[in-house]
């Protein structure tokens, strides 16, 4: 863990609504998100009033909560050349003081009156690009590291923009949201890791199903990146 405290810097949510994407599809989408003022009840499946368009790839226990570090800002802000708010990112809790690096799949935080668990790191999509209208968005969020995480809902309850994280237990294996990443998309061929990874019992669904895929049809240790392409 981080030696400062995490906040809560805003609540944000969003309905799902019509957009265009960067090819002038139409599509639906819930990552357009707006801080919240007040209370707001936290439930197992995430934020009463917040909507998910992509039930496949979003929402549900694993990833009932999305959060994104708001100390990312000003490099995102430098990059792209705009001033972000709170829900740039279509992030139901803007956080400040807990980066990828300082939070661990398992952590478990309270917040008001409910507990929250670190399940994995997000994974950027699509929507991103439109939201931003950069085509590669995604790809730059996936390169730098700064992804977000997903919080599954250990105990539902009244939560607050403005209160303190309190950080409950860590994970087990105490391996952070940043390493995982790493895993993920960039040490694609470390099957040790991914199979001490995938005994993280609180590790998402999503991801030790991956994980255990390429386990399963792992190539040579000799073989490089480079020539698997």
């Amino acid at each position: 863990m981080q030696n400062d405290k995490p906040q809560i810097v805003s609540i944000n949510i969003s309905t799902s609504k019509k957009v265009l994407n960067t090819k002038g599809k139409a599509l639906f989408s819930g990552i357009f998100k707006n801080p919240i003022e007040g209370e707001i009840y936290l439930g197992h499946l995430g934020l009463e009033g917040d909507k998910v368009a992509d039930n496949k790839n979003h929402g549900g226990p694993d990833k009932a909560v999305c959060a994104y570090c708001v100390d990312h800002f000003p490099f995102w802000e430098n990059r792209i050349n705009r001033k972000l708010k709170a829900g740039a990112f279509g992030e139901n809790l803007s956080i400040s003081g807990l980066t990828e690096a300082g939070i661990h799949i398992g952590d478990q935080f309270k917040i008001g009156d409910a507990i929250i668990e670190c399940s994995q790191p997000r994974q950027p999509c699509h929507k991103l690009n439109n939201k931003f209208a950069i085509n590669d968005m995604v790809s730059h969020m996936q390169n730098s590291g700064f992804s977000g995480y997903y919080f599954r809902v250990i105990q539902p309850g009244w939560v607050e923009s403005n209160m303190e994280m309190s950080l409950l237990k860590e994970g087990s294996l105490k391996v952070s949201v940043e390493s995982a990443n790493q895993l993920m998309h960039r040490d694609k061929l470390n099957y040790k890791k991914m199979e001490v990874l995938i005994k993280n019992t609180v590790l998402s669904d999503s991801w030790k199903k991956t994980f255990k895929t390429r386990i399963e049809k792992k190539v040579p240790e000799n073989t490089t990146a480079r020539e698997l392409g």
